[in-house]
């Protein structure tokens, strides 16, 4: 079929490019089925080797200092893609396609070139390489998150998680990318808000030997008390370990704080019963080490959300307090009048 289609002498745009993005469609589309089946990766490899060695699709002409259209759109879907683990087993699989197809094309080119005795060695590089390097470690980046985002802690629930909020959306490499500096943060306080955990608990992320000292306290409940929690509890630090190393600006401690006290003042500005929200703003406010943040958020808290919340208080008890008065002045009158 291979000689057939090259034949043939297809373009691109008429076949090949269309048949790569149909296969990476089924590919990334079928997750769950393709982490069960590990045969499904040497299969994935095997199609993409026999499409890449086609003239037609490949160029022999190629750079290895340009970009190949053929593996970009590769690229392209996987950053698109929301199902990351699919995603990171084709980037892999393209990664080594691509290195294949990298060597063979240099050793053909080089193959004339007498290698003297003072000669260095070299090894043959790419540009689109370098991308799917780059590509590779954003995936695990994002799967690493994406994992983490969808966990839990522990069965029973708190206060935080009767309150309607919006479930965890997939994530991409695109969505991350298009978030800016602080929407992963934004994302993780979401989580931490919604599994309501305390601030000393963020802290035993950054040294996972810490919580070999006593059971962290998370949302009020002492997590060791029940075997099960206790091994999810592992697990979550260790996510959480890793999310700090993965991204070490993104969730420095202090900027976690920050989006931590947000997100609980926005809840209870929409929740104003729930006291235990302020509480928990206030407690991550006093984790931020640097006082100049400390202090700017403290005064958007107070000239956004709690002013205000103040305000109608005071005008309500001062309103009171004037009908009160007005009702004890006019039942003295009524006693004097009946006096007389």
């Amino acid at each position: 079929m291979r000689f057939h289609l090259q034949e043939k002498a297809f373009s691109k745009q008429v076949i090949f490019f269309p048949s790569q993005s149909l296969l990476l469609s089924v590919w990334l589309s079928k997750e769950k089925d393709i982490l069960h089946r590990t045969q499904s990766v040497c299969c994935l490899h095997a199609a993409l080797s026999l499409l890449s060695k086609m003239t037609v699709a490949v160029d022999e002409l190629w750079d290895s200092q340009s970009v190949s259209p053929w593996w970009q759109q590769m690229r392209t879907a996987c950053v698109q893609s929301e199902n990351n683990g699919a995603a990171l087993l084709s980037a892999y699989i393209g990664h080594s396609v691509t290195a294949q197809i990298t060597d063979s094309i240099a050793e053909k080119k080089f193959s004339q070139i007498t290698v003297g005795a003072d000669t260095d060695p070299w090894e043959a590089l790419s540009l689109d390489t370098e991308y799917w390097k780059l590509l590779l470690k954003q995936l695990e980046d994002c799967l690493i998150l994406q994992t983490l985002l969808h966990s839990k802690v522990g069965k029973k629930r708190s206060q935080a998680s009767s309150v309607q909020t919006e479930p965890p959306g997939r994530l991409s490499v695109k969505k991350l990318l298009e978030g800016g500096k602080g929407g992963i943060a934004d994302s993780v306080a979401k989580w931490v808000f919604k599994q309501d955990l305390s601030p000393p608990f963020l802290r035993l992320g950054w040294k996972k030997e810490e919580s070999e000292e006593g059971p962290p306290e998370t949302g009020g409940i002492i997590v060791a008390e029940v075997e099960e929690d206790q091994t999810e509890l592992e697990t979550i630090l260790e996510l959480l370990h890793l999310a700090y190393q993965q991204f070490p600006c993104s969730l420095e401690l202090g900027i976690l704080h920050a989006h931590c006290c947000w997100e609980y003042v926005v809840q209870w500005n929409k929740y104003p019963e729930e006291a235990h929200f302020l509480t928990r703003s206030i407690d991550h406010l006093r984790c931020i080490d640097n006082a100049h943040v400390q202090h700017g958020i403290a005064l958007m808290m107070w000239n956004t959300f709690i002013v205000k919340r103040l305000s109608a208080a005071t005008y309500l008890m001062d309103k009171v307090n004037i009908r009160i008065s007005h009702l004890f002045l006019s039942g003295g009158e009524r006693t004097e009048a009946l006096h007389f």
